[in-house]
């Protein structure tokens, strides 16, 4: 959209004081400003390489809380004298293990039903912008109603066959869609 945090989130704090609205931000999001000469396919490769990075980031850290709870459920069972020195062995384990053991991330599946009709109305994005080069993520992006550099709100948003649609569906199972039908396209 253009705006910068600091004085969306200063207005809305301030008219949240005056009419006795409580506020409270629930979700991340990143804005990056590149300074230079930088195209929007770049300025697009950036944005989709910092949401990587911070959903790896995540899903590490979510992994390693899901194993703390098995660590510390799995030794309230144990005897009280053997309870402190097994769940320090287990967490020390857990937080010096290699960073590369990966533990499958939970994908929500979407119902096959609904999978054909998705399908189809990526496919019609694809026909739409036949001089366009989307990626997975570029087309949940649309659907979702989220401008990027390359697919900006003010030309993308006008069109109201694609734009906001797909609210409903799940942003990462959507990507992962698109870039399946995206590569049976070519």
């Amino acid at each position: 959209m253009g705006w910068e945090f600091s004085r969306v989130t200063n207005s809305i704090k301030n008219a949240c004081r005056s009419s006795g609205i409580q506020l409270q931000f629930g979700e991340l999001s990143l804005r990056f400003r590149a300074r230079g000469d930088l195209r929007p396919r770049d300025l697009d490769f950036v944005c989709e390489f910092l949401n990587s990075w911070g959903r790896r980031r995540e899903r590490d850290e979510l992994r390693r809380l899901r194993e703390s709870f098995r660590i510390f459920h799995s030794v309230a069972s144990a005897p009280r004298d053997l309870q402190e020195r097994r769940l320090r062995e287990r967490l020390r384990e857990l937080f010096l293990r290699d960073e590369d053991e990966e533990e499958e991330e939970e994908n929500p599946q979407i119902p096959e039903d609904e999978e054909q009709q998705l399908r189809a109305e990526v496919r019609a994005l694809l026909a739409a912008f036949p001089e366009q080069e989307f990626s997975g993520r570029a087309v949940a992006r649309i659907f979702h109603g989220i401008g990027s550099p390359r697919f900006p709100a003010q030309v993308f948003g006008r069109d109201r066959r694609f734009w906001r649609r797909l609210l409903s569906v799940e942003f990462r199972s959507l990507a992962r869609l698109a870039t399946s039908e995206i590569r049976a396209w070519k």
